[in-house]
């Protein structure tokens, strides 16, 4: 239940900092999170919020408590209050991911071997932006980043060698059609593989 307790206590930190990540110019802001070893710093942002919510959301242990509804119920009544603020946020999010994501595929256009290798490491990026983008929802402001992850997926594309098991999950559900960049590796040219 520590663990739990943890990402309650989190949780209840997002929620608190939610005015101020809306507020901010930057997509993440700094909030203090108890530890065992005291108070540490950690970076906010709406994703993160999204992303904590769902696992508690996930879990039978933490589902109905009340903390995680109350802060359902809280980010609910932000996106009523002011939708565009909090899909501008989401938006720049997806921004910031998508020109993560556009740094790894431009590497594998230029065979970079080090983006062949990291992969496990750089489909995080992607798998986070799906994440976050099915977390969110629809929204107009999402849209462009969305379009432009899509894009930067069918670039990946010829390079990429199937396989039968997602390279990573994370505790995502994944549908083998929507995530096929999980489902597999990009190879280099020269390689047997491909």
């Amino acid at each position: 239940m520590e663990s739990s307790t943890r990402r309650i206590e989190e949780l209840d930190a997002l929620i608190a900092a939610l005015p101020d990540i809306l507020n901010s110019p930057r997509i993440h802001v700094p909030i203090e999170l108890p530890g065992s070893r005291g108070k540490r710093v950690a970076r906010a942002s709406v994703g993160r919020l999204l992303r904590q919510l769902a696992q508690l959301e996930a879990s039978e242990e933490t589902r109905d408590l009340p903390s995680v509804r109350r802060a359902r119920e809280q980010y609910e009544a932000r996106r009523e209050r002011s939708p565009e603020r909090l899909f501008a946020k989401i938006g720049a999010e997806l921004k910031a991911l998508a020109d993560g994501y556009q740094f790894f595929v431009l590497g594998i256009e230029a065979e970079d071997r080090r983006c062949f290798k990291d992969y496990m490491l750089e489909v995080s990026v992607r798998l986070e932006a799906a994440r976050l983008l099915e977390r969110a929802g629809k929204h107009e402001l999402l849209e462009p980043a969305r379009q432009r992850l899509q894009g930067l997926d069918e670039r990946l594309r010829p390079a990429f060698v199937p396989d039968d098991e997602p390279a990573r999950t994370d505790g995502f559900p994944t549908d083998r059609d929507r995530h096929w960049w999980l489902y597999g590796a990009p190879r280099m040219a020269d390689d047997p593989e491909r």
